[in-house]
């Protein structure tokens, strides 16, 4: 497959660039971008990037996790969950009990990600996008799940980008990880957000000038 050609910038565009770094990195977006989002769209890339990441934390995560659940849950705390999934099942005794509750609990968790999957899926097939201006108000992180607590907490890096931070821009509840929070709340100047109408999902941030 062809390498796609890398977009040219306009040296104005070069300059809201380099101006801008560390938003481009925190929130993953470009002055291209930021030019969909003032028009009220996602731009392609946007679309294409969190769609794509979407569908893997579906078909990844939520294996992965419901695998780790069990492993804790059987391992460490010496609980046979598995026994009494595969036993509501009439499949007690088997060899394959690990892997039937393996699968149950796969599917209760799609069934309950279900929720949080469709408003985003939903904001990336209409493509809008909102913005508002302020400051983050009510500020508070999120409680740790134990699994969180498992993986993020022996390293602060992993803390500071998995751990999330809910807030409000104007009476508008958003979400941003610790560290993209602690960029935005170190300015102390006004921003503006630009998020997706129903999942309330930030897709940039820039400095009101």
């Amino acid at each position: 497959m062809a390498r796609r050609e890398k977009e040219k910038l306009t040296p104005a565009q070069q300059m809201w660039n380099q101006r801008h770094a560390s938003y481009l990195t925190a929130f993953n977006f470009a002055a291209t971008d930021l030019q969909a989002n003032e028009a009220g769209v996602l731009s392609p890339k946007q679309n294409a990037d969190k769609t794509t990441l979407l569908v893997l934390q579906l078909l990844l995560g939520v294996p992965l996790y419901s695998f780790l659940v069990l492993a804790i849950l059987r391992n460490g705390f010496g609980l046979t969950i598995d026994e009494w999934i595969a036993g509501l099942l009439g499949m007690a005794g088997t060899s394959s009990t690990f892997a039937v509750a393996w699968i149950m609990l796969a599917v209760g968790a799609v069934l309950i990600s279900f929720f949080w999957w469709v408003p985003r899926l939903q904001d990336y097939r209409a493509g809008r996008v909102l913005s508002v201006d302020g400051k983050p108000t009510d500020a508070r992180p999120s409680s740790w799940n134990p699994l969180q607590v498992f993986l993020y907490l022996p390293l602060r890096s992993r803390r500071r980008n998995h751990r999330v931070i809910n807030f409000r821009v104007e009476d508008i509840p958003m979400h941003l990880t610790q560290a993209q929070f602690e960029l935005i709340d170190s300015s102390k100047k006004p921003h503006t957000f630009y998020y997706l109408p129903r999942s309330k999902q930030v897709v940039a941030v820039v400095p009101r000038i």
